[in-house]
């Protein structure tokens, strides 16, 4: 079971920086 949420999070760590970059890039345009 636990090598069943090793894809999952690695999926969630790549889609969680992507979300802390693009608030970033925002935040400095604004």
């Amino acid at each position: 079971s636990s090598l069943a949420v090793i894809p999952v999070l690695i999926v969630f760590a790549i889609f969680q920086k992507q979300i802390i970059e693009g608030i970033v890039l925002t935040g400095m345009k604004g």
